[in-house]
């Protein structure tokens, strides 16, 4: 009976203005809930209030981070909700959920209700000057626009200088769907020490062969201007490694990526659609170990770095940096014969 009543009351409130699904309580929070005289009747154990307005790539509104607070008022931390996601109660919930690692939101009210409920809070968050507008990550690295910004994961962001700015302050918001290409990276070190100390490294391990690694590793820095070089020239360049096993040719490949703090992009299985996914969440180049076949893997990889064509309306295929491999002898020779017109 008593959970009839509240749903009679809750039903007629939804017949108020808007204002009825807001309760400015103890606290003088505005809690999600409705007024019925007096009563106020909470519809969410949890607060969620406003804080960046995120774009998309395309320029498009793709979502909202939420500042989350328990009705306690204890802070819960923030986290990212999709505008199709804030639509529905359910999907709303569940990302906030998922986003804050948390499981114990509760909302109950309808999709109406929480429609009301969000329009008014970005009301207010807009005339108090309490919102931020930020772009999404779109992938790793060097972000599209005029601002050359570098996102290398959640807490590393530079300027084009190589500055670290706080992601606080950065004009990007992380994007969750990046997670598992985001470099391992805790600081960014720009003196020379740290440079001497790489090759001194690198000299110690390789001796004679020092020279092929420090050019390894300037083939993955090339593998950070993909687009400048594509626009410029037309065409963008693959570095291969090659020479007989167990020189170190994957090692050296694992160095140059590490100098990113990108290890996730060394693939030893070179499979189409990992090398897809791989190149269109990253500009920081990647790095396919030991290939087998030269038939299957010049097919492949030709066919992605011809600008994503077939997948162009979604741009989930289209590629943001270029490759290098480590190959044997046999492989290259058998590449060459095939397709002698891309072997310098």
């Amino acid at each position: 009976t008593v959970w009839l009543v509240r749903k009679a009351l809750i039903a007629l409130s939804v017949m108020d203005d808007e204002t009825s699904y807001f309760g400015l309580v103890e606290d003088h929070q505005f809690r999600f809930g409705v007024w019925k005289g007096e009563t106020f009747f909470a519809l969410s154990n949890f607060v969620a209030d406003f804080d960046v307005e995120v774009y998309s790539e395309s320029g498009s509104v793709s979502g909202y981070m939420f500042n989350v607070t328990y009705n306690n008022g204890k802070v819960l931390g923030s986290t990212y909700v999709s505008s199709q996601d804030s639509e529905e109660r359910s999907k709303w919930t569940t990302s906030l959920r998922k986003g804050l690692g948390f499981a114990g939101l509760r909302c109950n009210a309808n999709n109406t209700q929480l429609g009301s409920y969000l329009m008014k809070k970005l009301e207010i968050s807009y005339r108090n000057g309490d919102i931020k507008k930020k772009k999404m990550v779109a992938v790793v690295g060097r972000q599209n626009g005029t601002d050359e910004i570098w996102v290398m994961n959640r807490q590393i962001h530079l300027d084009n200088k190589g500055v670290q700015v706080d992601p606080s302050e950065s004009p990007y918001t992380w994007n969750d769907e990046l997670d598992d290409m985001a470099p391992e990276l805790t600081a960014v070190r720009k003196n020379k020490s740290s440079v001497r100390a790489l090759i001194k490294a690198v000299h110690k391990s390789y001796g004679a062969n020092t020279p092929a690694v420090l050019l390894t590793i300037g083939a993955e820095i090339i593998c950070f201007h993909y687009d400048i070089l594509n626009d410029k020239a037309y065409s963008v360049p693959a570095s291969i490694l090659t020479g007989a096993v167990s020189i170190g040719k994957s090692t050296a490949s694992r160095i140059a990526l590490a100098c990113a703090g990108a290890q996730k992009s060394f693939i030893t299985s070179a499979t189409d659609s990992k090398i897809k996914s791989v190149t269109s969440k990253s500009t920081l180049g990647i790095a396919l170990d030991d290939p087998k076949d030269a038939q299957d893997i010049a097919e492949k990889v030709m066919h992605h770095f011809d600008k994503g064509k077939s997948c162009s309306q979604t741009r989930t295929c289209i590629p943001r940096c270029t490759f290098m491999a480590s190959v044997n002898s046999e492989f290259l020779k058998k590449f060459s014969e095939l397709h002698p017109k891309f072997v310098l």
